[in-house]
């Protein structure tokens, strides 16, 4: 994959292979049963490491999270994590995405709720971890991307990037 941000929390867990999660310009190294969490705004991108690697991608809508006082900006969840717990609720969020039986979806919301509130309680912090401070050149990175998903339609150049983000080539 590019590398890309959201404003949403991505959680990945790891079922088959090796890959590397590159978060913020820090890497992560996923093996089975690893979850790892990109914090909302994390400039990240996915890389396998084997010829297959298999992994679930769960993305929370922040408003979810806000709706359960869950705070997903000022609290920043660690990564990567080996937690049968959270290989459970995954399990669990899968098989019923699979099996579709009736009020699968308020069943997976309850799943997720679940995760995220085991999550919270065990792998938070307040403040964000070493290596994930917000640098200039990953904002700008941010800003460019964010520039470029605005006016994909049009026939923008280098120049204009860089006039949008107050830098010279």
């Amino acid at each position: 994959f590019l590398s890309h941000w959201h404003e949403n929390i991505e959680f990945l867990y790891f079922r088959q292979g090796r890959g590397v999660v590159l978060c913020d310009a820090v890497p992560y190294t996923a093996l089975p049963g690893d979850a790892v969490i990109i914090n909302t705004g994390a400039l990240h991108t996915i890389r396998s490491q084997t010829p297959v690697s298999n992994y679930d991608c769960l993305i929370v809508d922040k408003l979810f999270l806000e709706g359960f006082d869950l705070p997903f900006e000022k609290m920043r969840l660690l990564s990567p994590l080996r937690d049968e717990v959270i290989g459970a609720h995954f399990d669990r969020i899968a098989r019923e995405t699979s099996e579709k039986k009736p009020y699968f979806k308020t069943a997976v919301k309850a799943e997720t709720l679940s995760l995220f509130t085991h999550i919270y309680r065990t792998a938070s912090r307040q403040d964000l971890p070493e290596g994930q401070q917000n640098s200039r050149k990953l904002d700008m990175v941010r800003s460019a991307i964010s520039y470029i998903r605005q006016h994909f339609t049009e026939d923008i150049t280098v120049d204009d990037i860089c006039r949008h983000l107050g830098f010279s080539k």
